[in-house]
């Protein structure tokens, strides 16, 4: 069947007449063979966006002239952004790829909202999915990676809803050339394909040439080998589905691996690298906690770390909390009101009453004398310290009072203090003051804090 009689399957297959697409186009074989396929279909509403990320000079800005000249001759609306890529990437502590990747898919969010398109389409095909099965298996991805791209997927950065579609995932190199050849189009060669510094080229022009050697249809079974891992995918996903409620609950508005539990399983490594992939969870942190668990030595308290989350062994279990939490918060109080403290709320009253009995439900009350504005809210840290009502002056690590208190490791993250310094004065959640802000015979004003959800 002629590629364009192909993409014309695969477009109707995902969209229905009246759907509007934003195409990128660099300039190359690929994305120029997506426009022409795309104009070829007839009945499909399309734009066209191109990146100029200047990292080639002149050579970028001829790639950019080509679409231009490409989008006019076609009556299609194109547009063009041009990105400092270089400056972004030493400023995010990231690859030039990872720049590039990270400035093109914001930009087609953005273009998405602002102009209503309903999916962004690429030139993403055969050689390219190969080429990142190789790379995922580098990378240690698991089966998610190795099932390869998928031809419909949510778009990057984009709002909830938009969608990044590769209709040419079928497509080899070889054929796409050879389509644009028959119609007499060309295209432009971006010279730095030849580097091999970048590992998706040296995969390209060192080992895919080795592998052609040894198999001259190594794309077309490398793709046939990734819709085996998809369909193995989906049958592991479908049984993870139906199991993990028994093994994962909430605990205080957290994720909670229940360690005994996911350990009655028989293959219950593959369900902890499941669970913990789900918070970006690496493949070192899940043998740690494996190693733990084999060894008999689960201590709570004990941290690992994704990008975005944190978990804690607490007991039997391992909770799973986002990064920001009270730990990360710091507020300054000016005087009397109600603040916003993360997803809690604190509440500031000074009275002229002393009460008969010192204890509240849900705070504390201390000599307003004692402490004055303004002062700090903020989440506990290790090392803070205080001296508690009633111990005579002696000091106590906040860890060990907490402890003591009954409040568990996981639920430490979201203790609110008093602070000057590492030196706690109260901690509302748990009626806790320091002795040097206590009530006493000469206190004619008191200061009530509160610490609600």
């Amino acid at each position: 069947m002629p590629l364009q009689a192909r993409f014309n399957d695969e477009i109707r297959k995902r969209f229905s007449r009246g759907t509007r697409l934003l195409a990128a186009v660099s300039g190359g074989a690929d994305s120029i063979c997506l426009a022409e396929l795309l104009d070829g279909c007839g009945d499909i509403d399309f734009s066209l966006v191109h990146c100029n990320f200047h990292l080639r000079g002149e050579e970028s800005d001829a790639d950019e002239a080509y679409v231009r000249e490409w989008a006019v001759k076609h009556g299609k609306e194109l547009f063009v952004e041009n990105f400092d890529t270089n400056t972004y990437a030493e400023k995010n502590g990231v690859s030039i790829e990872m720049a590039a990747r990270e400035l093109r898919y914001r930009l087609f969010g953005e273009l998405c909202g602002m102009n209503g398109f309903d999916a962004v389409v690429t030139a993403h095909n055969a050689n390219d999915n190969a080429e990142t099965l190789v790379l995922n298996l580098l990378r240690g991805t698991g089966l998610r990676g190795l099932a390869g791209m998928e031809p419909l997927s949510p778009l990057p950065y984009g709002e909830e809803g938009m969608l990044l579609a590769r209709p040419m995932l079928t497509f080899s190199r070889s054929e796409i050339e050879a389509c644009l050849t028959i119609r007499h189009v060309g295209w432009r060669n971006d010279s730095t394909n030849k580097d091999v510094s970048y590992k998706r080229n040296r995969i390209r022009n060192r080992i895919f040439p080795e592998f052609e050697a040894m198999n001259p249809s190594y794309i077309q079974t490398l793709n046939e080998d990734m819709r085996h891992f998809a369909q193995a995918r989906d049958i592991l996903e479908s049984w993870y589905g139906g199991i993990k409620d028994e093994f994962i609950a909430q605990n205080d508005g957290h994720a909670a691996i229940d360690l005994s539990a996911i350990t009655a399983h028989e293959n219950w490594r593959y369900l902890l690298y499941r669970a913990l992939d789900s918070y970006g969870f690496g493949q070192d942190c899940c043998d740690r906690i494996s190693g733990m668990i084999e060894n008999g030595d689960i201590k709570s308290g004990k941290k690992f770390g994704s990008p975005s989350f944190d978990g804690i062994i607490d007991s039997k279990y391992l909770i799973i909390k986002p990064k920001e939490e009270a730990e990360a918060i710091s507020i300054r109080i000016e005087g009397e009101g109600t603040y916003k403290i993360g997803n809690l709320q604190a509440s500031i009253i000074l009275g002229n009453e002393v009460p008969e009995k010192l204890s509240m439900d849900n705070g504390i009350i201390c000599d307003a004398s004692k402490l004055s504005f303004p002062f700090i809210l903020r989440g506990w840290k290790e090392g803070d310290w205080m001296s508690p009502l009633g111990m005579n002056g002696r000091r106590k690590k906040l860890s060990d009072l907490l402890k003591d208190d009954g409040v568990g490791v996981s639920q430490r993250s979201a203790t609110i203090c008093v602070a000057d310094g590492s030196h706690v004065l109260a901690i509302p959640s748990i009626r806790r003051i320091d002795d040097s802000i206590r009530i006493d015979d000469e206190t004619t004003r008191i200061l009530k804090i509160t610490i609600t959800k």
